[in-house]
């Protein structure tokens, strides 16, 4: 897997964000830049590598999530590391090989967002990387990935984003779970969770002999309940006080989606779904 080296978009000093730590750019990309006009901004050019970092004041993740519609190749945390934000590099079903960096952004999600990994219709408790493995053989997983290059100029790629489907057994298993669907907050604002969800479900479409797929939202989430509705999904039972988290009361909202339907929603967006 290779990552995009042409930004989609060009910073200028009037888009970068005032109130950052410092933003890496590397070599590569600063010819994009107009050097005088940064300079101007106090913004210090390495004359040897034609590299640009740009001192800025807050913390990662409110860094990423602000300028999360433009394109930033690089950004030091508040621990000196250095993280670069670039093109998501692919989006697909997960290996065994990948535990390790999904055991991370479960534990992530779990900490952040717990009503997500507790409403699929299999609490599964996880804790080694061997039983991440396990679950990985066991249901598909969806990974977005992106790519980056480390303070060294190595080539990295981490997880970013998340979804699983699970088969019920026996007399279901023509019934299949949607869930786990978790973003890392750096990186939202893209669609990302659209995409992912997108992959998952037409990978059960092509599974002939899964007929309906099921998830649960929180009752709360009311930006992500249209988007299921226009993709095929129908309202279900509310699960009233459903879960308790930190001393607040989660209500959970089934949804269904019958495959066909979802197919031929899929057809009038353009792709004809095949085995």
């Amino acid at each position: 897997m290779e990552a995009r080296k042409e930004p989609s978009r060009i910073i200028t000093p009037n888009t970068i964000p005032k109130n950052v730590k410092r933003v890496y750019i590397p070599g590569e990309v600063q010819q994009l830049f107009r050097k005088e006009i940064l300079a101007k901004k106090g913004v210090d050019i390495d004359s040897t590598t034609n590299e640009v970092v740009i001192p800025i004041t807050r913390e990662i993740e409110e860094v990423c999530e602000s300028v999360r519609d433009r394109v930033v190749w690089g950004i030091y945390g508040s621990d000196g590391e250095l993280r670069h934000i670039t093109e998501i590099g692919d989006i697909g079903r997960l290996t065994t090989k990948d535990a390790k960096s999904f055991k991370t952004l479960y534990m992530d999600g779990l900490k952040r967002q717990p009503e997500v990994f507790g409403s699929t219709f299999q609490a599964v408790r996880l804790n080694r990387v061997k039983d991440f493995q396990t679950f990985i053989d066991e249901n598909y997983v969806t990974g977005a990935k992106h790519h980056y290059h480390d303070e060294n100029g190595k080539l990295q790629e981490g997880l970013v984003g998340m979804a699983t489907l699970t088969r019920e057994t026996g007399m279901r298993s023509h019934r299949a779970w949607f869930g786990k669907l978790y973003v890392r907050r750096a990186h939202r604002g893209r669609k990302l969770g659209q995409d992912i969800t997108y992959h998952t479900l037409d990978h059960a479409a092509k599974q002939r002999d899964i007929a309906i797929v099921s998830l649960k939202v929180t009752t709360t989430n009311e930006a992500v309940i249209p988007f299921y509705k226009s993709i095929g999904f129908a309202e279900g039972e509310i699960e009233y006080d459903a879960a308790r988290i930190d001393g607040y009361s989660y209500d959970w909202l089934t949804m269904q989606l019958d495959m066909d339907t979802y197919r031929e929603i899929r057809e009038k967006q353009g792709l004809s779904i095949h085995e």
